[in-house]
């Protein structure tokens, strides 16, 4: 309890301009509880001190909540962490490692990997043909990302775009989201930008 305790408190204690996505963050956990009435999977990329209690601000126990980073299992984070399993895998090469994920979930979300951590431009293709694959017809994909910390990546060409996006998955809404959300700076820079994606259909090999 001392852990449940600590956790909420990094999300309640907001500074202004610092971590405020958290609280929408944590809206958004509590939208994708209310839109399910029946068992879904949903798949959270990242494990991190501060998201170790995602799972009960989503409040709903149909819900089952899967994990996947590539820390060890034995790792402080994924112990403490409140989910009903953890996957060891890169989202980079899941389904070549775990075919069984294949058209598993009816939800991904990526608050702070795809975005944050600077993969190369395959590696993104892949992160994002991985994350399609593994949803289920109309899955819905819900992406954060760093627009400041994007913007100190070495390589510019690895921002991730609208175009990188739309070529798996198209807009959608949830709740009172709808599209894309940002997350400004108080010098009115975009701090944060939260997408809200559809799965697109396959046929014959083409996204449509």
């Amino acid at each position: 309890w001392k852990k449940l305790v600590l956790n909420y408190d990094m999300w309640f204690n907001i500074r202004k301009d610092y971590n405020t996505d958290r609280l929408i963050c944590r809206d958004i956990y509590k939208e994708i509880g209310k839109k399910f009435d029946k068992e879904i999977y949903l798949l959270d990329i990242g494990v991190e001190e501060y998201n170790n209690v995602s799972k009960l601000f989503l409040e709903n126990n149909l819900i089952k909540y899967i994990q996947l980073d590539i820390k060890d299992a034995d790792h402080d984070d994924v112990k403490e962490s409140e989910n009903d399993k953890y996957i060891q895998c890169s989202i980079t090469n899941l389904l070549e490692k775990i075919p069984d994920e294949n058209n598993k979930y009816s939800v991904v979300l990526s608050f702070g990997v795809i975005g944050y951590i600077e993969f190369s431009k395959n590696e993104v293709n892949n992160s994002l043909k991985n994350i399609h694959a593994c949803l289920k017809e109309n899955g819905l994909f819900i992406l954060k990302l760093d627009n400041k910390t994007m913007d100190n990546f070495k390589n510019k060409d690895n921002i991730i775009t609208d175009n990188d996006l739309l070529k798996y998955f198209e807009f959608t809404k949830l709740g009172q989201y709808s599209s894309k959300h940002v997350l400004k700076h108080s010098d009115g820079s975009n701090l944060y930008t939260f997408y809200f994606l559809n799965k697109k259909s396959v046929q014959n090999g083409k996204y449509n």
